[in-house]
């Protein structure tokens, strides 16, 4: 039988436990807020600026503050105020700044996060020590096209964009060298070859410009020579359990990969297995020729295709049988 006395007695516990969870609060003092916005040591326009930030698990406030110049060196205390969102914006004019953001709740406080940035009506123009960034074609593509655009990021406060094209990694020899206002430029090649292409955007205004940003292109037309089969030789027989490799053949150094074909004839009615293959040569084992308990006879070709896309001819097609 349960006794008053503890019946009172549990009662209590259970409300100590209670309380004991009610109050426990995450422990959020070695965590660090992301910062999202300003970027550290950006140039922004005059205006509002918009602090903003990732969420910290565990925070219930942002302690925000916002000086001038530095925190180093106060001239002006903008902002210090405590927040419940992850953004803030507040107007500021021109200078130089630092802001400092804390997560906290009841009990404990972040690692403060000190960014830098900047406010400047006449920043967009002044296009010193940027880069731009080059979209298409990709550092180091193979291509067969004739006609090759070119394309970049648009810079909305640059006058014009300088393209270059050499033949040579220092550009000490220009084939191309055009002021364009687009962020785009199209060249038509005439001869193949390992060639390098860069840009920059220019602002007359504020007789500024950005860093070169380069990248090289290869141009290839030409088609890898025809692959010549070598095991097995034409009628030969092989074990594709014993054998290794099953399937050789010589190929292009110039080939990126090859494709193995192989027939149920000699007119290549059925095609019974295709397989891709990065070496000159394979192995049938696992694959739907392996396992048959009988000699079957088989006929077989490979091509190769380069890194460019250009495909060779076809080997001539042989028999060969196995089990």
């Amino acid at each position: 039988m349960i006794t008053l006395k503890k019946t009172i007695a549990i009662a209590s516990l259970l409300f100590i436990i209670q309380a004991c969870a009610d109050i426990l609060v995450d422990n959020i003092s070695e965590e660090k807020p992301q910062i999202i916005l300003p970027v550290a040591n950006s140039i922004l326009k005059s205006g509002d600026v918009l602090f903003k930030w990732e969420e910290v698990d565990g925070a219930t406030n942002y302690q925000l503050l916002v000086v001038s110049p530095s925190f180093d060196s106060i001239n002006v205390l903008y902002l210090d105020t405590i927040i419940i969102d992850n953004d803030f914006i507040i107007r500021l004019p021109d200078g130089q700044y630092e802001w400092q953001l804390t997560a906290i709740n009841t009990e404990y406080s972040s690692q403060p996060v000190i960014n830098r940035f900047s406010v400047n009506a006449d920043s967009t123009i002044n296009l010193s020590g940027k880069t731009i960034n080059l979209s298409i074609p990709f550092d180091n593509t193979f291509t067969n096209e004739n006609l090759v655009t070119f394309y970049w990021n648009n810079i909305t406060t640059a006058n014009y964009y300088i393209f270059e094209l050499s033949n040579l990694v220092d550009f000490s020899s220009l084939i191309t060298s055009k002021k364009i206002t687009t962020p785009f430029y199209s060249v038509n090649f005439q001869a193949d070859g390992l060639y390098f292409w860069r840009v920059r955007a220019v602002n007359e205004s504020s007789l500024t410009m950005t860093q070169w940003a380069s990248r090289k292109l290869n141009i290839d037309r030409l088609a890898p020579s025809t692959p010549a089969l070598l095991l097995p030789m034409n009628n030969d027989s092989i074990l594709i359990k014993s054998s290794s490799p099953d399937l050789s053949w010589s190929v292009d150094p110039t080939s990126s990969h090859d494709t193995v074909f192989i027939y149920n004839n000699a007119q290549k009615d059925i095609l019974l297995l295709k397989i891709a293959s990065t070496q000159n040569n394979i192995n049938l084992d696992g694959t739907p020729l392996d396992g048959t308990t009988s000699w079957e006879d088989y006929f077989w070709e490979v091509k190769s295709v380069d890194l460019a896309g250009n495909t060779s001819g076809f080997s001539i097609i042989k028999k060969f049988w196995a089990k």
